[in-house]
């Protein structure tokens, strides 16, 4: 009970031939090209027969093709659609030290100095770190911040 409207319907002859025209014009464009590689491959190989040399010629020439319709619909060569994971997954992480002791006057020694490590600096390094990740996620709460 559906009208097939008559200007969209192909009939399956006629959708065979106009594929047969279309491969046909193909042919006849690239005719010289394929003649080419015929050349360039009865010099590589001398004693290929006829068949063997069309047959790989029509080979180089669908890879050409294939090839120029690669490029054609991905213009963009050497590019990946992957995302950059280089830029999500830095590592800021960072040490910050310091002394669990306290800075002091040492009398076996005879000057100031740290109980912890006997370091003689006031301004030293520090002799135990804590790693610190400013991207940690934060479980306290937000009452504890």
């Amino acid at each position: 009970s559906q009208v097939i409207d008559r200007l969209e319907y192909v009939h399956p002859t006629q959708a065979v031939t106009n594929v047969n025209d279309i491969l046909r014009q193909r042919k006849v464009d690239f005719q010289d090209l394929k003649e080419q590689f015929k050349r360039e491959l009865k010099v590589e190989f001398p004693q290929a027969s006829e068949e063997r040399l069309q047959a790989m010629a029509q080979r180089l020439l669908n890879e050409k093709l294939m090839a120029d319709e690669k490029i054609a619909r991905f213009p963009i060569q050497h590019e990946s659609f992957r995302p950059n994971l280089s830029l999500t997954t830095q590592d800021r992480r960072y040490k910050e030290y310091s002394h669990p002791g306290s800075y002091t006057w040492m009398e076996s020694e005879k000057r100031y100095g740290w109980s912890c490590c006997l370091n003689f600096e006031q301004d030293s390094r520090g002799c135990e770190h804590k790693v610190v990740n400013p991207d940690a996620w934060c479980t306290l709460g937000f009452e504890r911040l």
